[in-house]
């Protein structure tokens, strides 16, 4: 208008203004433009522990917060407006690719939430990965990709486990020494029991043996002799019983 390109009068100008302003007041009073509301939420998503991503109909990355970059240690420009599947491909992140895509097919055909557990190796961290679809008002609009970082919780498991294998393993020991302190003790006494026929039967072949040639030595003398002796392996006998029966039982 001011170069006279296209006739127009002066009154355009309130005129577009007032326009302006109405279009403004419309998109503060019902749409909440300049709220606070939705910079707030930003704040909340970019600042929360877990990462996530947002994909649309055709699994083309459409949002996304800060934790999710710098948790992977990437930029903006590398996965905004990308496709999942090509960005897991050629992402240095090793990830089942056949494993994602199964769970994203399911998450858009069904409302259970698919969950599958990634580790990866580059950044030293496991996650739990949760798929859910987004729909509004029985339109589907998009996937959300939550990672749960889990690592804590696999690490505190391996020590809790660790800690328990240790404490069966002491438990054992200590049986095993209760076990072989109860051997001995019952071992003892007919070791000791043996040992003292021994001995009384050792006494009764030095008396055989001089009473052999002696005049004052009769066979009944002899006789009673042998039969202490048999007295005494009798004795041995059951206690070796004894012993052979405790044996039989440990290695029961």
């Amino acid at each position: 208008g001011t170069f006279q390109i296209i006739h127009m009068t002066i009154y355009v100008t309130p005129m577009t203004f007032t326009i302006t302003i109405i279009f403004f007041a419309i998109s503060m009073l019902k749409f909440q433009f300049l709220g606070v509301a939705p910079i707030a939420l930003q704040k909340i998503v970019d600042r929360i522990s877990d990462s996530y991503i947002v994909l649309n109909e055709s699994n083309v990355v459409i949002d996304f917060n800060l934790t999710f970059l710098h948790t992977f240690q990437i930029r903006e420009f590398d996965i905004r407006n990308k496709d999942i599947g090509e960005f897991i491909k050629n992402s240095p992140y090793k990830i089942s690719t056949k494993k994602f895509a199964n769970a994203l097919k399911k998450a858009k055909t069904t409302a259970k939430t698919q969950r599958i557990t990634e580790t990866f190796a580059k950044i030293e961290r496991t996650f739990s990965i949760e798929i859910s679809d987004l729909v509004s008002q029985g339109k589907f609009l998009g996937i959300v990709i939550l990672f749960k970082d889990i690592t804590q919780h696999i690490q505190d498991m391996e020590t809790i486990k660790s800690n328990q294998e240790m404490l069966i393993e002491r438990e054992r020991l200590a049986s095993l020494g209760q076990m072989i302190g109860g051997i001995a003790h019952n071992l003892k006494t007919p070791i000791f029991s043996i040992a003292g026929g021994l001995e009384g039967i050792n006494e009764l072949v030095n008396e055989y043996q001089a009473s052999i040639n002696s005049p004052q030595v009769t066979a009944e003398d002899m006789h009673a002799i042998g039969e202490d002796i048999r007295e005494w392996l009798e004795k041995m006998k059951k206690h070796l019983e004894y012993m052979s029966d405790i044996i039989t039982a440990v290695k029961g």
